[in-house]
């Protein structure tokens, strides 16, 4: 549930900024820090698929939000190719575990 109202947060500020994706380039989006400790935090603890669900709740929560403002969804396989960008402080095991399990 924190990682959807993360998203929806996100959404909210993506169509502040003229209803783009203001984290987003070149077929990449940056989930940003908060989702990523979310997913960290589930990794530690219970593993990769709680990993997984905490992100795939962000993206839940973006697009529910940025569909009823109007605005572009954001893919899976752009979060895939930005989340690298807000993994900090993992270490590079941790984050080839992350990146592979999506």
């Amino acid at each position: 549930m924190r990682a959807q109202r993360v998203g929806q947060h996100a959404a909210d500020l993506a169509h502040l900024a003229d209803g783009d994706l203001a984290a987003t380039e070149d077929d990449a989006q940056h989930p940003g820090e908060d989702t990523c400790r979310l997913a960290l935090e589930a990794y530690r603890s219970f593993g990769l698929e709680e990993a997984n669900a905490v992100i795939r709740g962000y993206q839940a929560g973006y697009n529910a939000r940025a569909s009823e403002l109007g605005d572009f969804v954001v893919r899976w396989i752009e979060i895939k190719n930005g989340i690298s960008w807000a993994l900090h402080g993992v270490s590079e095991e941790e984050t080839w575990n992350i990146l592979a399990a999506l």
